[in-house]
């Protein structure tokens, strides 16, 4: 029954990829009739381009040159272009629908010893100078493909014939084509891009538009330009995070920033990093918002599989978050203020030769000075779900809540074989909350107390050196620490008798990163190795205190590893393989990692893809019953017996096809897991007892991932689906059926459309998920002890063999953008939940003792956000 489910899935995405490369080659011949004597050849491919509807992209400046006399008549399109470009330096190439006009390639001649066989450059934004990351450069005509650095710096390795053009593009930025032959004038070409006012270049290029979120061509890889989806926001305010959620394979449905779910995986299972150092809680307002400012990132880079050898991962994938560099012209910032925070951010240039600069983004929450409607929505969602009496139509309640995040950086190019750099980030919450109510019958008080905070900081600073044209290095180091506290009183009275019951509870949890990671690079001719040593040092502290126990545990763990990786990027393939051996203290083993990445670019522009490779994972997050939903979160190294290292193996087959307008981007992915960790505590509850209880087990995930973009003048348009199977089979329950994870959903449909029209846009955003799975409560049932008595004790149905109702949403909004003389106005108007859809988002049961000694079962049905309207003012300065 299960292999024919997952077979289904495979059969389809194979259909899926054959018939939409093959359905959107299709071409009606068009016959060409035209004469000109002496004209440019640019006019002449204007005229046939009005006439007769044949799609052209070509430099209008370069053609202008070039005069041609013809007289065709009534002629297949290709034979007229064949007869039109005969006399001149340029032919044509069919890309789709589409004749590119290229430059004819000769064969590469080098005439003497003095030409370089390798370029080094970089590529940065016209404006402020920052370095764009990760930005790509396609080779034209030869095809190739080549992607830039973090610090958006690109090396292209082998002979190049002068004639051969590049295109350097960059996810929101205009693209950008050059000849070799200029970059080689240069001893390290810096390209300079300017930011795409419109979804077209304002140049005479007919040309495919620049969508926000772009495909890449390695399997599972994507790329976000948070500024350019600023529009889409989380229920409250602007949210990079949200934006990652508008990609396939990543979960939108759980209105949490808590981590990426990814392909089936927990948010502790995809990694998160700023610029080199780990972040473990992502959020604010227990998931509504992260806690990410998005006017300090500069690029989120998305990977939904396995990575190249050099890089670290989880076995989810990973969010790999690089922070925006200050300008180096001029100084400059920007004010934001929301509905339930405010932030500022600044930059500058150090000194007066444009090669340092700083900035920082910092923001502080507004609620515990003036509580908008929008907050007191956000908050009493989040409030009502955690209320542990059945009976709330006495209670009375008071809370205090505030939260703050910063991020910094700063930069220093002292020449251009050297890059160093130095970051920072802090985030911060704290929540204070009273609550009182009587039972149904009035004969007891419930008083709860509780204070809380929880948040993350950490420094991270990297070098990057040059030392030739063949050799250079990247070293990066960072510490991070999460650390959260509860302290809580709950008092029962017996209202009858004035008996007082207090149970006092103290929670702490704190865990310390420290991460080093040294690669060296060399490229000759056509070819790439990197390799180098990474050092991670983990140490979790959990310290709990109630009226009975106190308990105290630490952990600690150093994973050591060296990697090799080697690599070509030549024509028209591109592949890379490598090997991670890591040795993990607490089980003294060498565990490898092997991985292998390929793309290939067919004759008309399809990119096929895939990967393999095995993902490990040392640090779990385990999900415990809590007050509060993400608070607090529980962190458990492996120690190689209770909690064993999470190991993963993974494949992913691909096609990317490119369109002038359209864009299609399937996956299909199979991977497996051994050493699933997951809590049973929470359905094995007879008090309120601390005791977990791990299950630990396999698991398997089998999906298909699709994203359609289109791109016009003024609009954007990209829709997501995802399908996904997977299931967990777990050691220690006595089910016959394997138990789904708690984030599996078999479908994920996600539409969202911008307009933009002068000052104006306008988004809406549409999202659908089937049920997840959760735990039924059956009700309780009396066991018969020795001597007569009897206790209860609560009877749950099968472990996630429940449904919760399917999820949808739509969220609409529209923002207005004013230029002033030396700033700019950006005002953003925006309602989630628009039809006010009650979504729900898991089902948790807290078990109680009154003073008789009967057990009280309590139902929480966790209630996701309601109708939310929110207004958000931005001015750049």
């Amino acid at each position: 029954m299960i292999l024919s489910g997952l077979n289904r899935i495979w059969i389809l995405a194979l259909l899926t990829i054959f018939f939409g490369t093959k359905s959107f080659a299709q071409e009606i011949p068009t016959p060409i009739s035209i004469q000109c004597a002496d004209q440019p050849l640019n006019e002449v491919l204007a005229q046939i381009r009005d006439e007769f509807q044949v799609r052209f992209a070509f430099d209008a400046g370069a053609l202008a040159f070039e005069k041609v006399t013809v007289n065709i008549q009534n002629e297949d399109v290709e034979i007229a272009l064949l007869k039109i470009l005969e006399p001149t330096n340029f032919g044509f190439r069919k890309v789709g629908s589409t004749y590119v006009i290229v430059p004819i390639i000769k064969a590469p001649t080098i005439k003497s010893d003095s030409i370089k066989t390798v370029i080094h450059g970089a590529v940065m934004d016209k404006e402020t100078g920052e370095p764009l990351p990760f930005a790509n450069i396609r080779m034209k005509y030869p095809s190739g493909y080549f992607q830039c650095d973090a610090q958006g710096e690109f090396s292209i390795p082998y002979p190049i014939a002068d004639s051969t053009v590049f295109l350097f593009y960059y996810v929101g930025f205009e693209e950008k084509s050059i000849p070799a032959a200029k970059l080689r004038r240069e001893k390290k070409p810096v390209i300079l891009l300017g930011v795409k006012n419109t979804f077209l270049p304002t140049a005479e290029v007919v040309a495919k538009a620049i969508s926000p979120i772009q495909s890449m061509q390695d399997a599972g890889l994507m790329m976000i330009n948070p500024a350019q989806v600023g529009t889409v926001n989380g229920p409250a305010e602007e949210d990079v995070l949200r934006s990652a959620q508008l990609l396939p394979g990543v979960n939108g449905t759980n209105e949490s920033s808590n981590g990426l779910i990814i392909r089936g995986s927990g948010g502790d299972q995809s990694l998160l990093t700023i610029d080199g150092f780990t972040i473990y809680h992502m959020d604010h307002l227990f998931g509504v918002t992260s806690a990410i400012n998005p006017l300090a990132v500069k690029n989120i880079r998305i990977a939904k599989g396995p990575t190249p050898a050099y890089q670290a991962t989880r076995v989810g994938g990973s969010a790999e978050i690089t922070a925006k560099e200050g300008n180096r012209y001029e100084a400059g910032g920007a004010l934001e203020v929301g509905p339930i925070s405010a932030g500022l951010y600044l930059e500058s240039p150090i000194g007066n030769g444009n090669k340092a600069s700083w900035m920082i983004a910092a923001r502080r929450s507004i609620s515990d000075l003036w509580a908008s409607p929008g907050y007191k929505e956000l908050f009493n969602t989040v409030y009502n779900a955690s209320i542990l009496v059945d009976d709330a139509s006495s209670a009375t309640q008071s809370s205090d809540y505030n939260f703050s995040d910063a991020i910094s950086k700063i930069t220093f190019r002292p020449n251009d074989k050297n890059y160093l750099y130095v970051s920072g980030y802090y985030s911060q919450d704290h929540l204070a909350i009273n609550y009182s109510s009587l039972g149904s019958l009035a004969n007891y008080q419930y008083n709860y107390s509780d204070d809380s905070n929880w948040g993350n900081r950490g420094v991270g600073a990297g070098w990057k050196r040059r030392w030739n044209e063949n050799l250079a290095h990247e070293f990066t180091v960072g510490t991070s620490r999460y650390a959260s506290g509860l302290n809580a009183v709950d008092t029962l009275i017996d209202v009858r008798f004035q008996d007082v019951q207090r149970l006092y509870r103290q929670q702490d949890n704190t865990l310390d990163d420290f991460t080093s990671n040294l690669k060296f690079i060399y490229e000759k001719n056509d070819w790439k190795l990197q390799t180098g040593a990474y050092s991670n040092a983990i140490k979790v502290t959990s310290a709990s205190l109630n009226d009975l126990e106190e308990k105290r545990n630490t952990q600690s763990g150093l994973t050591n590893a060296i990697f090799g990786n080697i690599g070509s990027s030549k024509n028209a393939l591109s592949w890379n393989a490598g090997i991670r051996l890591t040795h993990f203290s607490p089980t003294s083993q060498i565990i490898p990692e092997w991985r292998f990445l390929a793309n290939y670019e067919s004759s008309d522009s399809i990119v096929f893809k895939a990967s393999v490779g095995r993902v490990n994972q040392y640090v779990h997050r385990i999900r415990q019953q809590s007050l509060f939903l993400n608070q607090p979160d529980s962190w458990m190294i492996s120690d190689g017996k209770n909690i064993p290292v999470l190991k993963s193996d993974q494949v992913i087959l691909g096609a990317l096809v490119p369109r002038e307008k359209v864009t299609f981007d399937f996956e299909g992915y199979w991977k497996s897991l051994s050493g699933v960790a997951f809590d049973l505590s929470q359905y094995r509850w007879l008090s309120n007892s601390d005791t977990v209880n791990i299950a630990m087990g396999t698991a398997y995930a089998l999906g298909m991932d699709m994203m359609i973009k289109t791109s016009t003048r003024r609009s954007d348009m990209w829709i997501s689906y995802s399908i996904a199977h997977s299931r967990m089979n777990l050691d220690s329950i006595d089910q016959l059926a394997s138990v789904p994870p708690n984030f599996d959903q078999l479908h994920e449909l996600k539409v969202y459309y911008e307009l933009k029209w002068k000052n104006w846009s306008f988004w809406s955003l549409w999202v659908f998920g089937s049920g997840r799975p959760y735990t039924a409560l059956y009700g309780t049932a009396n066991m018969s002890l020795i001597g007569g008595n009897s206790v209860q004790y609560p009877v749950f149905g099968d472990v996630n063999g429940n449904r919760i109702s399917p999820y949808h949403r739509l969220d609409v909004g529209c923002t207005f953008k004013k230029e002033l003389d030396k700033s700019k106005l950006e005002l953003r108007f925006n309602v989630s939940n628009v039809y006010n859809r009650t979504n729900i988002r898991d089902y948790q049961y807290v078990t109680l003792l009154d003073a008789n000694g009967d057990l009280q079962i309590v139902t929480k049905r966790i209630i996701m956000n309601g109708l939310i309207p929110t207004v958000q003012i931005k001015w750049s300065f």
